[in-house]
């Protein structure tokens, strides 16, 4: 996954479709602008994404509609999710 904001991603959520957030996926990590990690997911076909910056304000939320079959870019939210 790729930060493609302009601001730090210091919390990631990613669930299956419609299922509870879960744990932070960056743990004591943080994403910078433009810098990318990997990450493992089970075999669910629609996934939902919640990233978030320090201050546990939104940035980008993608619900019922990411299948990662690759590699994803996340935008902020201005962008009209």
């Amino acid at each position: 996954m790729v930060n493609g904001t302009d601001g730090q991603i210091c919390y990631l959520y990613i669930s299956e479709a419609g299922e509870d957030w879960g744990r932070d996926r960056l743990g004591d990590d943080t994403l910078e602008a433009g810098r990318n990690v990997t990450l493992s997911l089970g075999d669910a076909s629609r996934w939902d994404l919640l990233a978030e910056d320090c201050d546990h304000q939104e940035v980008a939320r993608y619900s019922n509609r990411l299948s990662f079959a690759n590699r994803l870019s996340v935008r902020p939210i201005s962008g009209g999710l």
